[in-house]
């Protein structure tokens, strides 16, 4: 399935990592702290505050589709 599949290549990330970029919903900063201790080169997400960063430090933040145009590329 594509759950196992997702899980099979994950990693649990601790994040040491503290950022305020998001002030409207605090707790999205969380993801991203998460991103950048995990080194993820994409946030892929469908909430409009982290959209609408289109990208923090050298992570670029996408909604899924954007991700699958390009990873089928």
């Amino acid at each position: 399935s594509v759950v196992k599949q997702i899980i099979s290549i994950s990693e649990i990330v601790i994040t040491t990592s503290q950022i305020a970029v998001i002030n409207e919903d605090p707790d999205d900063n969380k993801i991203i702290e998460a991103a950048i201790d995990g080194k993820a080169d994409y946030i892929i997400s469908g909430d409009k505050d982290l959209l609408r960063l289109q990208k923090f430090r050298n992570i670029k933040i996408v909604p899924a589709a954007a991700f699958l145009r390009v990873i089928s590329q």
